[in-house]
C-alpha cells in the first residue's frame, strides 16, 4: 500500500510538472524576455508606472489619498454620442487613434495616466509615452518624445528608439496632451498638420489625442479613417456621490461612519451652494472636498471663480507652505547686506499680497506664450514692484523664485522649468491680473470654445456680468452659467428657454446645446424643464431619446423608463441606438410593442447622431448602412455614396448600399453593379436581383447576361428562372441545351418542366449520365406528373442508389403511388438497423398521408422504452408535419415527471419547431424539482435568447434568492442587469467553498470585470482548503485570468526556459512542492 500510495504521488508529482511546464509556456507566451530587448524601454516602463501612482496635480498636500483610492472610472460619451463606460485600456481598442475632449479639469491627464500606466503593468508589445502637444510643435514625432521621456520621466532614450516599434508587432501608444494648450495660432496649425500626418500614417504608433472642446475646423483636422471621437463626460450624480465617498472613505479609513457621514454633509453642501454643475468637473470637485475640510461652517463658494479663489487662499494661507518659505529665505536674503534686508523685508511685510501680484502676472504671461519661463517673468515682476532686482542681491535669485512658485502649490517643476499644474490655473490668474477689460475681446473669447474657460474667469469678476452673459448666444451663455457666473434668475431662465428650443427644433446647435442642459440638469428646475421637453408631442422620437439619456445620467431609474418608453415606437435606427445605451448601462434591451417604418424628418441631433454614428468603427457594419440609409431617406446620400465608393468595402457590402441608394431615387450605382462593374460574379449576380425585386427596367439584361456569362456557376440557373419569372425563358432554355455543368442544365430543366415545359427533361435523359443526375432528372419527371418514368426509376434504383439517395427515391416513388416502394418505407419503420432510419421512414410514410407513419411515430414519442433521441425526433417529426396534433406530444415530453435528461432535450428541441416555444425551457429553469444540471443548463440556453422582459425577470430573480441551488444562481446572473450580476457573482467568485463553483464564478465576472475576476482568482489560488497540486492544475487551465502580479512573480521564479531548459525545470521541481499561496506572496 505504502508503495502504491509513493507511485501515486510521483505519478501526481510528474503530472503537475509537465502541467506546470505546459502553464508556464502559455502564461509567457507574450512576456518573454528576449536576448537584447532593449534595457532603456524597461526603463521607460517603469518610469511610467511610478508616474501613474502620482496626482496629476501636486497641490494637495501630503495626506491627500492616493490616487488608486480616488479614481472613479469615467464615462466618456462616443461617436454615438451616448454614455459609455470607458476603462483605461480600452479607449483604444475599437480605434487605431482616438481623440478624447473634455473641458478644463475633466480629467482628461489622470485618464492617459491610467492608460499609460495600465500599459506599463502589462507589459507586451505595446509601450505608452505621454506626449505633450507643444512638444510636437517644429519637430518630428521621434524626437518629441525623446524630449517628453528625458524631461518628464527622466529617462534618456535616443530619438532613433522611437523611430521603430519597441517590439516585434509592437506599438507606441502616444498620449497626446493638452492639443487646446498650443496657443499661437501658427504653432497650433503646425501641430494639428503633425497630427493629421501620423493619423494618416502606418508607422508603429497609435495615438490618443486629448483637448478641450476644439472649433469644428479644428476637429475636421483629426477627422481620419480610423479615428475615434470621445468627449469625456463629468461626473453624474452617482459618479460624484461615489467620489465623496472614496475621499472621505481615505481620510477616515478607521471610521466608516463618519467617513460617510461626512461624504454626506459634503454633498449637501455642494446642493446648497448650486455647485453641483460646477462639481461635475473631477478637478473641481477635489478643489471643494479640500475647500470643505478648511470651509468649517463658511458656506461653499458657488462658482468656479469663487472656487479658484478660496482653494488658492487656502494654498497661500493654510498650509503653512509659505511660513516654510520665509524660514528657509529670509536668513538667506538678509545675509546679502541691505538690499537683501530691503528685500526681505518689502517682501515678508505683505507676502500674501507679494505672491497673488506675482502669480497674476504669471498667469498673464502664461496664457500670452506658453514657452515663458515663469522664473524669468517673476524676476521681472520682482524688479518692477519690488525695492530692487533680485539678481542683483544674490546670484541664487532664479532659484528662490523658483522655490517660492513651487510653494505657492499652484506650480510644479517639469524638468528645469515651473509650469502651472493646470491650464485653468493661469487663466484664473490672467483674469485677476488687472488687464483692462475690453468688450469686444471678451465677447471673441466667449464666443471661442476654446477661450471661454478665461471668459468665465474674467467675467465672474464684474458688475455687470449678467448684463454680459444676455448678450451671448444660448449655447455661450448657458457654458457660462453652469460654470457658475453669476446671473440673474431672469438670464438663467431665458437662457434655459433658448437650449431647450434649440434641442426641441433640432438647430445646428441643438447637441451643444443638449449637453449644457445636461450639465445644468442637477438643477432640479433644469431636471424638469427637460422632462418637459422630453413630453412635447411636436418633437422626434431622436430628440426624446437623446434627452432622456441625458436625464438617466442623474436620475438613472427615470432615464431608463423613458429610453425604453421610446424604444416601443421607435425606428430600427433609434432602436438599436437606445438598444447600445442600455445595454452599457448594464440592462437589457428593450421591448418593442409597436414598430414605425414611416421615415421621419431629421433635425440637427439626429443628423449629428447618425453621422458619428457611421464613423464609429465599435458600430456594425450592419449599423453604420442602416444610419446612413436613415439620413440618405431625409434626403443626405452623401454618407451613404461615400460608403458605396470606399475602396475597403466588399463587393456585397458594395451592392447593399447601392440597393441604398436605389431606394432612395438613385439606382445608377445598382445598374451599373448589375451591368458589370461589381467586383466578382456572385455580387454582379446580387445586383440583377436587386434590379429585378425592384421591377427595375434594367433587370431582364443584366440576369441575362449572369446567365450567359457564367453557365458553370448555379446562380447561372437562378437568374435564368429570375428571367422566365419576368417573362423571358430563353435564359433557361439556353442553359438546358448548352454542354457543360450538367447539375445547372438539370436545375434548368427542372424549372421548365415546373412551367409545363418538359422538353429540357427529356434532353437531359438522351445524354450519358451519371446514376445520381439520371435519378434527378426521373424525379424531375415523375414530380412534373409523368408517371410512365417510374420503370425506370424503379429499375434505377435496383441497380446503382443505395443509403440516402436510396431512401429519397424511395419516399418519390412512394409519393408518386408506388405502393412497393411504400411498403418498402414500412418495414424500414418496422425493423430498420438504426433508430434514425426507423423514425425518418416513418416521418416519409407520414408526409405522404400514410397513418401508419403518424402512428408509430406517435406511439415512439409516448413509450419510455424507446432511445431518449428517437422519441423526440419522433414527437420533433409529428409537429413539423401536423403542428395541430404533434405539438401537444412534444411539449408532453416536457412536462414535471419526464426524466430530466429527456424532458431537457425535447425542451430544446422545441426551440426548433415553428413557432419556436420558450415555455418548456423556462418549466425546467423553474421547476426547484428538477436536478440543480438540467435546470442550470436550460438556463444558459435561455440567455442566448431575446426573451421577453417578465419572463427574463423571473429568471433573473432565480439568481437573487438564496435558497437555489448554486449552479442555477450562477447560470441565471447572466441574465440580471450589470450591477445585479457584480453583486450576485461576485461574492461566490469569493467566498463558496466548492472550486468548480468558484471558477464558474470567477470565468463569468471575466466577461464584465477583468479586475475583479484576476483578484478572485487568485484569492482562489491561495485558498489552503484546495489540494495544492489541484490549485496549480487550475494555474495551468486558467491562467489566462493570472493577474498581471502573479505572472510576473512566475516570471520572477521561473525564469526564462530558452536560457536554460535544466535550470528552468529546476527551479521548476523547487517551486511545485510549495504552496502556490507562498509563492505568490512570498
Amino acid at each position: 500500500m505504502a508503495f502504491l500510495d509513493t507511485g501515486d504521488k510521483i505519478a501526481s508529482m510528474v503530472g503537475a510538472v509537465l502541467a506546470l511546464a505546459g502553464l508556464w509556456v502559455a502564461v509567457r507566451g507574450g512576456r518573454r524576455r528576449r536576448r537584447g530587448r532593449d534595457p532603456r524601454i524597461d526603463a521607460v516602463r517603469a518610469a511610467q508606472r511610478a508616474d501613474a501612482a502620482q496626482h496629476r496635480y501636486r497641490f494637495f498636500g501630503e495626506h491627500v489619498p492616493a490616487l488608486t483610492e480616488l479614481y472613479v472610472r469615467r464615462r466618456a460619451a462616443s461617436g454615438r454620442e451616448k454614455a459609455r463606460t470607458v476603462q483605461a485600456t480600452q479607449l483604444l481598442s475599437a480605434h487605431r487613434h482616438a481623440v478624447l475632449l473634455g473641458d478644463a479639469g475633466a480629467g482628461k491627464s489622470t485618464f492617459l495616466a491610467a492608460v499609460a500606466g495600465d500599459l506599463a503593468r502589462r507589459g507586451g508589445r505595446e509601450v505608452a509615452v505621454i506626449l505633450p502637444a507643444a512638444d510636437l510643435v517644429g519637430q518630428p514625432l521621434p524626437r518629441a518624445i525623446a524630449e517628453a521621456v528625458r524631461r518628464d520621466l527622466r529617462v534618456e532614450v535616443p530619438a532613433e528608439v522611437f523611430e521603430r516599434a519597441p517590439a516585434r508587432g509592437g506599438v507606441w501608444r502616444v498620449l497626446i496632451d493638452g492639443l487646446d494648450e498650443v496657443v499661437d495660432g501658427q504653432d497650433r496649425s503646425d501641430a494639428l498638420w503633425r497630427i493629421r500626418e501620423l493619423l494618416g500614417g502606418t508607422g508603429p504608433y497609435r495615438l490618443l489625442i486629448t483637448s478641450r472642446p476644439l472649433a469644428g475646423a479644428e476637429l475636421a483636422e483629426l477627422d481620419v479613417a480610423g479615428t475615434g471621437v470621445y468627449e469625456l463626460r463629468p461626473f453624474d450624480r452617482q459618479e460624484l456621490n461615489e467620489f465623496a465617498h472614496r475621499w472621505f472613505a481615505a481620510r477616515f479609513p478607521s471610521d466608516r461612519r463618519r467617513a460617510d457621514s461626512t461624504a454626506g454633509r459634503f454633498l449637501a453642501r455642494l446642493a446648497g451652494a448650486r455647485l453641483g454643475p460646477v462639481a461635475r468637473v473631477p478637478l473641481l470637485a477635489t478643489i471643494a472636498a479640500l475647500v470643505y475640510e478648511q470651509a468649517d461652517d463658511r458656506a461653499l463658494p458657488s462658482s468656479r471663480a469663487e472656487l479658484y479663489e478660496r482653494f488658492v487662499q487656502h494654498l497661500l494661507d493654510g498650509r503653512g507652505s509659505m511660513a516654510r518659505f520665509r524660514a528657509a529665505i529670509e536668513p538667506q536674503l538678509l545675509d546679502r547686506g541691505r538690499a537683501g534686508l530691503a528685500a526681505a523685508e518689502w517682501l515678508f511685510a505683505d507676502l500674501h499680497q507679494h505672491v497673488g501680484g506675482l502669480l497674476r502676472a504669471c498667469g498673464a504671461a502664461w496664457l500670452a506664450d506658453r514657452d515663458a519661463r515663469l522664473t524669468e517673468v517673476a524676476a521681472t515682476w520682482f524688479r518692477a514692484n519690488g525695492p530692487a532686482d533680485l539678481a542683483r542681491i544674490t546670484p541664487d535669485a532664479d532659484r528662490l523664485l523658483r522655490e517660492l512658485l513651487l510653494a505657492t502649490g499652484v506650480c510644479a517643476l517639469r524638468g528645469d522649468r515651473v509650469v502651472f499644474l493646470h491650464q485653468s490655473f493661469a487663466e484664473y490668474l490672467a483674469a485677476a491680473s488687472g488687464i483692462p477689460f475690453d468688450r469686444d475681446t471678451w465677447l471673441a473669447q466667449a464666443a471661442d470654445p476654446v477661450t471661454r474657460s478665461l471668459a468665465a474667469f474674467v467675467v465672474a469678476r464684474r458688475p455687470d456680468s449678467d448684463d454680459l452673459v444676455a448678450t451671448l448666444d444660448p449655447i455661450a451663455a448657458g457654458d457660462l452659467i453652469a460654470d457658475g457666473v453669476p446671473v440673474s434668475p431672469r438670464t438663467r431662465s431665458r437662457t434655459v428657454d433658448r437650449l431647450v428650443q434649440e434641442v426641441a427644433a433640432e438647430t445646428p446647435q441643438a447637441p451643444e446645446a443638449l449637453r449644457i442642459l445636461g450639465e445644468l440638469s442637477l438643477d432640479a428646475q433644469v431636471l424638469g424643464e427637460m422632462l418637459a421637453l422630453y413630453q412635447r408631442p411636436d418633437v422626434s422620437a431622436w430628440v426624446r431619446a437623446m434627452v432622456a439619456d441625458r436625464i438617466a445620467d442623474v436620475d438613472p431609474a427615470t432615464g431608463v423608463k423613458l429610453l425604453e418608453e421610446v424604444a416601443a415606437t421607435a425606428d430600427d435606427v433609434v432602436q438599436d441606438w437606445i438598444a447600445d445605451v442600455l445595454q452599457e448601462r448594464g440592462l437589457p434591451e428593450p421591448p418593442v410593442t409597436h414598430h414605425t417604418e414611416r421615415p421621419q424628418a431629421l433635425g440637427a441631433l439626429a443628423r449629428h447622431a447618425l453621422t458619428r454614428r457611421i464613423a464609429d468603427s465599435r458600430a456594425t457594419e450592419h449599423q453604420r448602412a442602416a444610419a446612413a440609409r436613415q439620413l440618405a431617406r431625409a434626403g443626405d446620400r452623401t454618407a451613404l455614396r461615400a460608403m458605396a465608393a470606399a475602396a475597403d468595402v466588399g463587393p456585397f457590402q458594395r451592392v447593399e448600399l447601392a440597393v441604398s441608394l436605389a431606394d432612395t431615387g438613385e439606382p445608377e450605382l445598382l445598374r451599373e453593379l448589375g451591368a458589370g462593374a461589381a467586383d466578382t460574379a456572385p455580387a454582379r449576380y446580387a445586383a440583377a436581383v436587386a434590379l429585378a425585386d425592384r421591377d427595375d427596367p434594367a433587370a431582364v439584361a443584366a440576369l441575362a447576361e449572369v446567365a450567359r456569362a457564367h453557365p458553370g456557376y448555379p446562380m447561372a440557373f437562378a437568374a435564368a428562372a429570375r428571367c422566365a419569372d419576368l417573362g423571358d425563358r430563353e435564359p433557361l432554355l439556353a442553359l438546358a441545351r448548352q454542354p457543360g455543368q450538367v447539375h445547372v442544365r438539370l436545375a434548368a430543366a427542372r424549372r421548365l418542366a415546373a412551367l409545363g415545359d418538359r422538353r429540357a427533361l427529356g434532353w437531359l435523359l438522351e445524354d450519358r449520365l451519371s446514376p445520381e443526375l439520371e435519378a434527378l432528372a426521373l424525379a424531375g419527371l415523375l414530380e412534373a406528373g409523368q408517371a410512365e418514368q417510374m420503370p425506370r426509376m424503379r429499375a434505377l434504383r435496383t441497380r446503382h442508389l443505395s443509403g440516402d439517395r436510396e431512401r429519397e427515391r424511395e419516399f418519390l416513388l412512394a409519393a408518386n403511388g408506388d405502393e412497393a416502394s411504400r411498403e418498402r418505407l414500412h418495414r424500414r419503420m418496422l425493423r430498420g438497423s438504426r433508430w434514425w432510419q426507423q423514425t425518418d421512414a416513418a416521418i416519409a410514410l407520414a408526409a405522404i398521408g400514410d397513418e401508419r407513419g403518424a402512428s408509430w411515430l406517435r406511439r415512439v414519442a409516448g413509450d419510455p422504452r424507446w432511445y431518449r433521441p428517437a422519441r423526440v425526433r419522433a414527437a420533433v417529426g409529428l409537429t413539423w408535419l401536423d403542428p395541430v396534433r404533434g405539438r401537444p406530444v412534444l411539449h408532453a415530453l416536457t412536462g414535471p415527471g419526464v426524466e430530466p435528461r429527456l424532458r431537457l432535450a425535447a425542451a430544446k428541441a422545441a426551440l426548433t419547431v415553428e413557432p419556436p416555444a420558450v415555455e418548456p425551457l423556462a418549466g425546467i429553469a423553474l421547476d426547484d424539482q428538477a436536478p440543480d444540471r438540467s435546470r442550470a443548463a436550460a438556463l444558459t440556453t435561455l440567455t442566448r435568447l431575446r426573451l421577453a422582459p417578465d419572463l427574463r425577470l423571473r429568471l433573473g430573480e432565480l439568481a437573487l434568492t438564496g435558497d437555489t441551488p448554486m449552479p442555477v444562481r450562477l447560470a441565471a446572473a447572466p441574465l440580471l442587469p450589470e450591477e445585479r450580476f457584480r453583486a450576485v457573482v461576485g461574492p461566490i467568485a469569493t467566498g463558496d467553498p466548492d472550486r468548480r463553483t468558484r471558477l464558474a464564478a470567477i470565468e463569468q465576472l471575466d466577461h464584465v470585470d477583468r479586475q475583479a475576476a484576476e483578484a478572485a482568482f487568485g484569492a482562489l489560488l491561495r485558498d489552503r482548503r484546495i489540494n495544492r497540486l489541484r490549485r496549480w492544475v487550475l494555474t495551468l487551465n486558467s491562467g489566462e485570468l493570472l493577474s498581471a502580479a502573479d505572472a510576473r512573480t512566475l516570471d520572477d521564479r521561473l525564469g526564462e526556459p530558452d536560457l536554460g531548459l535544466v535550470r528552468f525545470l529546476l527551479r521548476l521541481s523547487r517551486l511545485l512542492p510549495r504552496d502556490p499561496a507562498d509563492v505568490f506572496e512570498g
